[in-house]
């Protein structure tokens, strides 16, 4: 049995999953994980899952797996699949994420002195661009792929990434700043109107399962982002100075 941490709250996990979810996971980081007030998640790997309970696992075809919650327990059904493991894991990570009153989003997250800038977008729009530039003008990195966003002002990072080279080392920062990706000639930061954030932001919200959570509710999160930090419109350019501009930029205007 291993030990996550899952954002705010502790997982403990078969081995069975942990060993087939490695090639695709970075967990080395996330095996001391700190003290919660919250009891553990229990994660088992199970042969069968009772039909009408079980949920698919999330972008996997059907027989790619499904998992059910119960109570502190989440039970996993997957074959012998590193991609099946992996996505079990960040069913783990969606189900501890709404539970504390977060949004588990696609994106990446940087640091620079403990303060986190996430950024989302559509695929191409350059989250894994932005964070190798911002990490070489010496941010920290959560994760170039998915991050929990909570409602006490704090972002954390996970163990998914898109490119194996970028792999998160820090569990959590303060959240300074939310950025949807633009290309463009030139960096500047822009505003955007809430409605058009929180609308941002939901398009790479990782979809609960049925019955987790209302609709109302996920609207509700994501309007609280889009006002607080707020969501801003990040147009760069694919070159070093990018990664030193976001970074004058968080510290001396973000908040």
């Amino acid at each position: 049995m291993g030990v996550l941490q899952v954002g705010r709250r502790v997982a403990e996990i078969d081995d069975s999953i942990l060993e087939l979810a490695a090639p695709c996971c970075y967990l080395d980081a996330f095996r001391s994980p700190v003290p919660s007030k919250f009891p553990p998640l229990r994660v088992r790997q199970v042969q069968t899952l009772h039909r009408g309970a079980a949920t698919p696992l999330d972008g996997l075809s059907r027989d790619g797996g499904a998992y059910a919650v119960e109570g502190d327990e989440i039970f996993v059904r997957i074959p012998r699949s590193p991609a099946s493991a992996e996505a079990s894991l960040r069913a783990v990570f969606q189900v501890a994420t709404m539970r504390e009153g977060g949004l588990l989003v696609h994106g990446s997250s940087v640091a620079f002195e403990g303060r986190a800038l996430v950024a989302v977008g559509e695929s191409g729009a350059g989250k894994s661009t932005l964070a190798r530039l911002c990490l070489a003008a010496g941010a920290e990195l959560l994760s170039d792929e998915t991050i929990g966003l909570y409602p006490d002002g704090t972002a954390w990072g996970s163990p998914f990434f898109s490119d194996h080279d970028l792999s998160g080392r820090r569990l959590r920062a303060s959240l300074g700043a939310i950025l949807l990706l633009e290309k463009a000639s030139r960096e500047q930061v822009c505003p955007i109107d809430p409605a058009e954030g929180a609308a941002a932001l939901l398009s790479q919200v990782y979809r609960p399962g049925p019955g987790e959570i209302s609709r109302a509710e996920l609207l509700s999160r994501a309007g609280a982002l889009a006002v607080k930090p707020g969501v801003r419109c990040l147009r760069f350019r694919k070159e070093q100075e990018a990664g030193a501009f976001v970074k004058r930029w968080l510290l001396e205007t973000a908040g």
